[in-house]
C-alpha cells in the first residue's frame, strides 16, 4: 500500500523538479511498480528464509542484487554484454523493471504493452515466494 503512495510522490518530485513526463499509462506505471515490489519481496523472502542474522540476509541480498546492477541496464546498457548473455540478462527482475518503465516513461506504453515483463515479474514473485516458504525455517 505504501508503495503506490512512494511512487507517486517520486514520480510528482521528478515531474515538478526535472520536468520528468509520463507519457505512457499511469496504470501501466503503477502495476509494474506493484509486481516489481512483489517480485523483490520474493527474492528478499527468498534470502532470509535460511539465514539465522540480519547480518547473513543483507550479504546474500547484496549478492543477489549485484550482478543485477552489474547487468541489467541501471549504470550502463545490457547490450553491451556477449549475445550469449542476453537471455539470462532479460529474464532478470531488474532488467524487466527497468525496461517496463521506461518503455512506460519514455515510449507512452499502455497497460497491454507491459502486460510481458509485468507477467515475468509476477512469475519471479510466485517461485521465489514459493520456494520460500518450502524452506523457511525458524531459529
Amino acid at each position: 500500500m505504501f508503495l503506490l503512495a512512494e511512487a507517486a510522490v517520486i514520480v510528482a518530485f521528478a515531474w515538478l523538479v526535472f520536468d520528468v513526463r509520463v507519457t505512457g499509462s499511469l496504470a501501466a506505471l503503477a502495476t509494474l511498480a506493484v509486481v516489481g515490489a512483489m517480485a523483490f519481496a520474493g527474492l528478499a523472502f527468498l534470502a532470509a528464509s535460511r539465514t539465522q542474522s540480519t547480518e547473513t540476509v543483507s550479504g546474500l541480498m547484496n549478492l543477489v542484487m549485484l550482478p543485477m546492477f552489474v547487468f541489467s541496464g541501471v549504470f550502463f546498457s545490457a547490450s553491451h554484454f556477449p549475445d550469449w548473455m542476453q537471455v539470462p540478462i532479460h529474464a532478470l527482475p531488474l532488467t524487466l523493471l527497468n525496461d517496463g518503465m521506461r518503455q512506460v516513461f519514455n515510449q507512452g506504453a499502455g497497460l497491454l504493452d507491459v502486460l510481458w515483463p509485468a507477467g515475468i515479474l509476477a512469475a519471479w514473485t510466485v517461485v521465489t515466494l514459493a520456494i520460500a516458504v518450502r524452506i523457511f525455517r525458524w531459529t
